[in-house]
């Protein structure tokens, strides 16, 4: 893997903010991690850990449907970062430059959330940012300091029959 993929504490020592609206990032605490059928009602969105679906996503670009949150919790769980994002008037110009971001980063998930303010996030588990507006520098600090550091950190795709 890239040196500059490494995940982990690399990025920590500094915090991730973001530059447009000066949201930074904010540890969100994990109580279980449970494998539950159906939907579940995340006391906060968008989340950053807790119970999810026994099935995890494939990593990649989603857009209709959009991923649910109870299966790419599932991947937070195994180190992965969620970009997420909500324009309820459009922000073509702007999933373009995060799918181009995305491009090539291992287990990172893009997908649209409508469960969070207009804006976009990142998720990690235990970790999140949310901003109102598009700073692709703190996304990529954001994945930087927190890919591949959760408690089930492993490298693979969604198991057969997910």
């Amino acid at each position: 893997m890239d040196a500059a993929v490494a995940g982990g504490d690399a990025a920590a020592a500094e915090p991730v903010c973001s530059r447009c609206d000066d949201s930074c990032v904010t540890p969100v605490a994990v109580e279980g991690a449970a494998h539950v059928d159906g939907p579940i009602d995340y006391p906060e969105l968008p989340p950053a850990g807790g119970s999810h679906d026994s099935c995890w996503l494939d990593y990649g670009v989603y857009s209709s449907p959009p991923a649910p949150p109870e299966r790419w919790v599932h991947n937070l769980e195994h180190g992965a970062v969620v970009y997420l994002y909500n324009c309820p008037g459009g922000c073509d110009a702007d999933v373009t430059a995060l799918e181009q971001l995305v491009e090539g980063l291992p287990r990172i998930i893009l997908t649209p959330y409508a469960d969070m303010p207009p804006g976009f996030a990142a998720v990690a588990w235990g970790q999140r940012l949310v901003s109102s507006c598009l700073d692709l520098d703190a996304l990529m600090a954001f994945f930087l300091a927190h890919y591949d550091n959760a408690p089930e950190s492993v490298n693979s795709g969604a198991p057969d029959g997910c």
